[in-house]
């Protein structure tokens, strides 16, 4: 599993125009496959980014 979020903090893909407040499936296969391009930031440096469907609709872990 991907590093757990601290208070105020969403995942980011070093490229992208999306943020994750939860390990989504997508966030899940970053960290899986690429984990050098997942990155935990601050919700006020994710500013121009929308926020990923899955997460907003509370897409449950797998497994």
């Amino acid at each position: 599993m991907p590093p757990q979020l601290g208070p105020g903090q969403v995942y980011v893909m070093k490229s992208g125009w999306v943020f994750h407040t939860r390990p989504c499936q997508i966030v899940r296969r970053t960290w899986d496959f690429n984990p050098s391009g997942l990155l935990v930031v601050e919700a006020e440096g994710a500013e121009g980014r929308r926020e990923c469907g899955s997460c907003r609709a509370g897409d449950k872990p797998s497994g």
